[in-house]
């Protein structure tokens, strides 16, 4: 990244990095540039990418909601069903402003406690069991991109990419089906975004 931003220092691109610097080089230190680049690379790329492996393989180990999938007229909620079900965001570590109680279990302020979106999103009280991929299902709110001032910036974005990607995959490839056994796929544990290592296929 920081090759990159040398390089748009000498001749900025056609891309977000190049307008950056043709626009607030002058108050961007390099560093910023590097930090604002590797921002847009993992929240912009890495998890989208982590979402569509993870997205697939749900749907390929699942048929009967590949089935739902293939009519477009549903693609808006089951992408937010997606989204629900799985997750690519860390667990995230937040420190407690004041004294609160969840479900029963004190918190005091100052304390540390750790935040899994998957898991509130599985714990929610859902007509069909929460554990349960549902392309159906009515969408109901989840944490896949945040939740208040914390939300994703880019979710629209994220939202519009899934709907159009994983439909066209399918309709390109109606055949499409995993290489290697489920139990044998393996998945990016050690990385900041959550997802498969690789996804063998073949149609």
């Amino acid at each position: 990244m920081a090759a990159l931003v040398t390089a748009h220092r000498r001749e900025p691109g056609d891309n977000i990095l190049g307008d950056l610097v043709r626009k607030h080089g002058a108050e961007l230190s390099d560093d910023e540039l590097v930090g604002m680049g590797l921002d847009v690379l993992v929240a912009g790329h890495g998890t989208l990418s982590g979402m569509i492996g993870l997205s697939v393989l749900a749907l390929l180990s699942h048929p009967e909601q590949l089935a739902v999938l293939r009519d477009d007229k549903l693609s808006g909620g089951a992408i937010e069903e997606l989204l629900r079900f799985l997750a690519v965001a860390p667990p995230l570590v937040r420190k407690a402003s004041t004294v609160l109680s969840v479900n029963g279990q004190k918190i005091c302020a100052g304390e540390y406690v750790v935040v899994s979106t998957l898991m509130a999103n599985h714990g929610a009280a859902l007509p069909s069991p929460a554990d349960e991929l549902d392309l159906r299902r009515k969408p109901v709110p989840h944490l896949a991109f945040g939740y208040g001032r914390h939300q994703c910036v880019g979710q629209q974005l994220a939202r519009l990419e899934l709907r159009i990607a994983l439909p066209a995959l399918f309709r390109r490839f109606p055949g499409l089906r995993l290489a290697v056994p489920f139990e044998e796929i393996e998945y990016r544990t050690e990385s900041l975004v959550y997802g498969v290592k690789s996804l063998p296929v073949e149609w």
